[in-house]
């Protein structure tokens, strides 16, 4: 393998850029978790995504989901059932693109929940690294409305992992990255860390409420 072939291997190796969604990512806001109280929760896709146009589908791996009319799915009934989790997410899908709202159920909160932090970072802020105290526990990771896969996500042990900023951020002057976290007691504490130009700035990570 010659030199500038090894070079191009590694850059495509490191590469971290993400599907692009400009409706969700670019134009929207990072839409607010939707708050489950109850094991039936009225979901209204415009209140998340006011910009948005069709909503072609509605998906959800661990709670049903139920329009409200046969002709759209712009407003839906999403119930819990024994196997669903304390975080989940709902992918919204209009034309070619998806992005997803958190789902996040409030049962009692109990002193074993996760509690995230984030510890430092790395690469000059192309990356960041998290520690969850109360674990075995379960994370959602979103760079704006796109849900993170392993791709961004680097796992060192137990509670404690790093994230690595998708690529496409360095195309936009502000964005940012949530955490979300969940264990067998309940949803836990969320993190949001700002990301300016493709770098975290730490000194501005709020904990979500």
């Amino acid at each position: 393998m010659t030199a500038a072939a090894v070079i191009l291997f590694m850059a495509a190796s490191c590469s971290y850029r993400v599907e692009r969604n400009p409706f969700f990512d670019e134009k929207s806001a990072p839409a607010r978790p939707c708050v489950l109280m109850s094991d039936t929760t009225l979901l209204v896709v415009r209140d998340y995504f006011p910009g948005i146009g069709r909503v072609d589908g509605l998906t959800c791996n661990d709670y049903t989901v139920v329009p409200l009319s046969p002709d759209s799915m712009d407003t839906v009934l999403v119930v819990a059932g024994p196997a669903s989790r304390n975080i989940s997410t709902v992918r919204v899908t209009t034309g070619e693109e998806s992005g997803v709202i958190v789902l996040k159920r409030e049962p009692p909160k109990a002193q074993t929940v996760p509690s995230v932090t984030v510890v430092g970072t790395d690469m000059g802020g192309r990356e960041f690294t998290v520690k969850v105290d109360n674990t075995p526990a379960s994370y959602l990771v979103l760079w704006q409305n796109t849900l993170l896969g392993h791709k961004c996500l680097s796992y060192h042990k137990a509670g404690v992992f790093t994230v690595h900023i998708p690529d496409n951020a360095e195309e936009m002057d502000h964005s940012c990255i949530r955490i979300y976290s969940h264990n067998a007691a309940g949803a836990g504490s969320d993190i949001t860390v700002p990301v300016r130009r493709g770098r975290v700035t730490l000194s501005d990570a709020t904990e979500l409420s």
